[in-house]
């Protein structure tokens, strides 16, 4: 059962609210609560973004600026050595376009996942060194856990810079050429780089002149902060609001043809649409084959190449969806719900689609959770942590088993020797035990604030916009609305899960507003027509036929409990939903 917890409790339902109050309570519940807070959080400006808010240590950032400058002045082939997801790529890409614009000899590199692994190999640093005779490798979105393969580089005669956003291991790699935070995206970070690149370069007068757009990339930084699960506050939310305005008008030819193919509409395109739908067919390619093509994708400006590529991504991204769906069902029969961790590993998992059986597991059963994908000799992990544990920080307490280990707080990964799983398994077994994490807790919806449906208007959900976009650290507003009259209620769907309801506005009109809850049909059997419920629900628009009207988007709902007792007909718990 879900727990409902209300943020704010200091209105009262009996009085109606009025707009600049709801939108008051909202901003508060996220932190923003001073008048310089509200007006940063409600004008994002570019301006506000620099090396010291970004946390960028300076000596670091002026050594890879003047070994960049040295590669170009003697002619030195450069390699972008990416990651294989949305971030990766996407930062890969930036950094490779800046890089080409200014003349360099550079090439983008992706590793292959299921023969070279996440970030740096030694198998990928010979491939670069032979292929393309590089003498300076830049890895984007990984590097900073990359001390030995560094060290093999050097040896290779190859200089290494890191631009990196993920968690500083205990040891940082031996290197006087690193970039860099926490804060952002590896693709927020290289667009930075890329403008103290572009200022930095101006002095060379000898040097092409580069013709990198910083703003016109803003799309991109959008993309890869939200399929990143960055927290949209602060300068992300800056670099996705300014974002999604440049990705409204992008020229970015392959870009905008996966959003077409996708069928959504691009002057509304949103964030939901990027982490759900555009983000997801970018990785899925990285996930089952080469990634290759989706950095292509996204730097082509070639139409037609650009539409067989975003065919092939759509068609991979329906093979990952059906892989992922039959990789759940086998590890929910093997989750211990009773234990602290998920701890799964099975022979049949697809390395590629680890992290989102293992996302989905703690989605579903809020608990933290491995999933391996055992191999003969050599097994890949991923991990996905409540928010409450920090499950980075807990693997790194096993690195002595461990081939290599990465990642952040909620989301982790690492290698692991096959013959080593059940120790690992039985190690974290004791740790959590000995730390006290071996607990389940119910699922909290986090409310803002009780609301009468009659204080839902147009003019209150036009304001709420002005909020958007909507994520991680800024969820969508969330509301409770008590003692609300059924008039009608029916299930929809081709499988009739979903439940669709029209709901009372007040007991003295006969004004309805309409309801939709997705995959909530199950609860339909435990009320009727004229019960009286409890919901809680977010608010979006219903466009039906050239018609547009605001609806509940239904969270979670509950047989009122003064209507309950009052009803001896309605059976058992009153929080049964």
């Amino acid at each position: 059962m879900n727990k409902w917890k209300i943020l704010d409790e200091s209105r009262s339902t009996s009085n109606n609210s009025g707009d600049d109050e709801i939108i008051s309570i909202i901003l508060k519940n996220r932190g923003i609560k001073t008048k310089k807070q509200i007006e940063e959080f409600l004008h994002p400006d570019l301006s506000r973004i620099n090396r010291k808010i970004l946390g960028i240590n300076n000596n670091g950032l002026l050594k890879a600026l003047e070994r960049i400058e040295t590669a170009l002045r003697n002619s030195e082939s450069i390699v972008v050595y990416t990651d294989y997801d949305v971030d990766g790529l996407s930062s890969g890409a930036l950094l490779w376009e800046c890089l080409f614009s200014f003349g360099a000899k550079v090439m983008p590199y992706v590793p292959n996942r299921f023969e070279e692994g996440y970030g740096l190999s030694e198998k990928g640093i010979l491939e670069v060194k032979k292929k393309y005779k590089t003498s300076l490798i830049i890895t984007v979105d990984h590097g900073i856990s990359a001390g030995s393969k560094i060290a093999f580089a050097k040896k290779q005669g190859i200089d290494v810079i890191v631009i990196d956003h993920h968690v500083k291991p205990d040891k940082t790699p031996d290197l006087d050429t690193l970039v860099h935070t926490t804060m952002v995206c590896a693709t927020a970070l290289v667009w930075y780089f890329c403008e103290e690149l572009t200022n930095y370069l101006k002095k060379s007068t000898d040097l092409q002149k580069g013709k990198f757009s910083h703003k016109e990339n803003l799309d991109l930084v959008a993309l890869a902060t939200v399929c990143d699960l960055i927290p949209l506050i602060g300068v992300n939310r800056i670099f996705v609001k300014l974002g999604l305005v440049q990705l409204r008008k992008s020229t970015r030819v392959g870009l905008n043809t996966l959003i077409k193919h996708a069928g959504i509409n691009k002057e509304d395109i949103d964030a939901y649409d990027l982490g759900h739908i555009i983000g997801p067919r970018i990785n899925a390619i990285g996930r089952l084959t080469h990634a290759i093509d989706a950095l292509r994708l996204l730097c082509t400006k070639d139409k037609i190449r650009a539409l067989a590529l975003s065919e092939k991504l759509y068609t991979l991204n329906k093979k990952r969806q059906v892989m992922t769906e039959e990789s759940v069902i086998i590890a929910k029969d093997m989750a211990d719900v009773k234990s602290g961790l998920l701890f799964i590993s099975h022979e049949s998992f697809q390395s590629g689609i680890i992290g989102l059986i293992a996302g989905r597991l703690t989605q579903d059963y809020n608990l933290p959770s491995i999933v391996i994908a055992k191999g003969e000799k050599i097994s890949k992990a991923s991990a996905r942590s409540v928010k409450s544990i920090d499950i980075i920080a807990i693997l790194r307490n096993f690195e002595d088993i461990l081939i290599d280990v990465g990642g952040h707080p909620q989301a982790a990964g690492f290698t692991v020797e096959t013959s080593k799983i059940g120790l690992l398994e039985s190690r974290l077994a004791a740790f959590f035990q000995n730390e006290n994490l071996f607990r389940r807790t119910d699922k909290n919806i986090l409310i803002d604030m009780t609301l009468n449906l009659s204080d839902i208007t147009e003019s209150l959900y036009a304001k709420m916009l002005q909020l958007q976009p909507f994520g991680v650290a800024n969820s969508e507003p969330v509301f409770l609305s008590k003692n609300i009259t059924i008039a009608g209620f029916t299930l929809v769907g081709r499988e009739r899960n979903h439940l669709k309801m029209k709901l009372k506005i007040s007991e003295e009109k006969n004004d309805l507003i309409e309801a939709i809850g997705f995959k909530l049909g199950e609860i339909a059997g435990t009320f009727k027509s004229d019960c009286k419920i409890d919901t809680v629900y977010s608010l979006d628009e219903n466009k039906w036929n050239s018609k547009t009207s605001l609806q509940l988007h239904l969270k979670d709902v509950r047989i009122s409990e003064v209507f309950y007792e009052k009803n001896t007909r309605y059976h058992g718990n009153p929080a049964s939903g």
